[in-house]
């Protein structure tokens, strides 16, 4: 994942005195490693895209659990698999059916 200095920021939040909590931060590191993602597809490195895109979905699985993975997450992930012709992660992850397509990956 990208440079991360939210993640960075976290010993020291025992140093603040209200200081919010260690799961926001690393959610919000997670956001901004998930926008770094995008803005690679967009320049088309997807294979950059993707390995950040899945890193993302890894750190969120592991703070949240494999319950409920976010949605944002997985569909940047499936857009970047789209962009690079990997239909199969899509099928698997939404259904053969699914309303998903190439045309709503580049937004």
């Amino acid at each position: 994942m990208p440079k991360d200095y939210r993640r960075a920021s976290i010993p020291d939040l025992k140093n603040i005195e209200y200081p919010p909590p260690e799961s926001q931060i690393r959610q919000a590191a997670d956001v901004d490693a998930l926008n770094v993602a995008r803005m690679k597809a967009k320049q088309g490195r997807l294979a950059e895209a993707e390995v950040d895109a899945r890193g993302v979905l890894l750190s969120r699985l592991k703070e949240q659990g494999n319950t409920s993975p976010d949605d944002k997450i997985r569909h940047r992930l499936a857009s970047v698999l789209v962009e690079q012709g990997d239909m199969s992660m899509r099928k698997s992850w939404f259904g053969p059916r699914s309303k998903f397509s190439a045309r709503s990956a580049s937004r």
